[in-house]
């Protein structure tokens, strides 16, 4: 995550999420991000991705109920 001078506010984060697709991992990887930026006070942020499924995901539901995992 950074700026929009190119300045890192969070270099990353490591996280076990068990054995998952490709498809769970990307959605839940933006799903902490979205959870990071809030409580980081950032407002306004750019997110991209390069998958058009969980882009559709993402834009139909709230990221509390993207059903992505079982511990959820």
């Amino acid at each position: 995550m950074h700026d929009l001078d190119g300045n890192w506010i969070i270099e990353g984060f490591v996280a076990n999420i068990g054995n998952v697709s490709s498809f769970t991992a990307g959605v839940w990887d933006h799903r902490e991000g979205l959870r990071l930026s809030h409580s980081l006070g950032i407002t306004h942020l750019i997110a991209e991705m390069d998958s058009m499924a969980a882009v559709q995901v993402i834009n139909n539901q709230s990221p509390k109920t993207i059903p992505i995992h079982p511990s959820d």
